[in-house]
């Protein structure tokens, strides 16, 4: 009899265990994605194509290419979703920062809430462990198509400018 009520006793603490890990997991992933950091607030500022000195300036509801294109957003920071238009045009995609929030990856396409959180659970495992490593690791993922990658950094030199409107449009778009 004792024996059995030990073996329950183990079966119930180890239950116990696994769910405060799995709620600790998830619990720490819903903090980091939705609440440690302020989205809207962090987007805005002058970004740079990643690899050029070539600025983006990006306000609470537009984004500036050039002096003469500028387009307007707006964010879904729960999906972590982008709209955005231009003149008749309209699009959409998702964001993603990197943990430090000096990098930001947009990619075009049409994405749910669903869609950019099962992308974001693989992505800010590796993250979490590259950090742990000294590494960083970018937001972008290889391969993907209509991908941007946006940095605070400045590098290289900048891209020439063109006059032509649905070229810079289409650095985003």
């Amino acid at each position: 009899m004792r024996h059995r009520r030990r073996v329950k006793v183990a079966v119930v603490s180890a239950v116990a265990a696994v769910v405060l890990v799995v709620g600790a997991v998830v619990g720490g992933f819903a903090w980091l994605r939705w609440f440690a950091a302020d989205d809207a607030a962090d987007i805005q500022g002058t970004w740079y194509l990643a690899g050029t000195a070539t600025p983006i300036e990006i306000t609470g509801d537009r984004i500036k290419l050039t002096d003469d294109v500028a387009y307007r957003y707006g964010l879904d920071p729960g999906d972590k979703t982008i709209a955005f238009t231009f003149t008749n045009l309209a699009g959409s995609g998702c964001y993603r920062f990197s943990l430090d929030r000096q990098e930001l990856a947009l990619v075009d396409g049409s994405f749910t809430g669903a869609d950019t959180l099962g992308r974001d659970i693989g992505w800010t495992i590796e993250a979490l462990l590259k950090q742990l490593q000294g590494e960083r690791l970018s937001p972008a993922e290889a391969g993907t198509e209509g991908l941007t990658l946006l940095s605070r950094t400045p590098t290289g030199t900048p891209a020439p400018k063109t006059s032509d409107d649905d070229k810079a449009a289409e650095v985003l778009m």
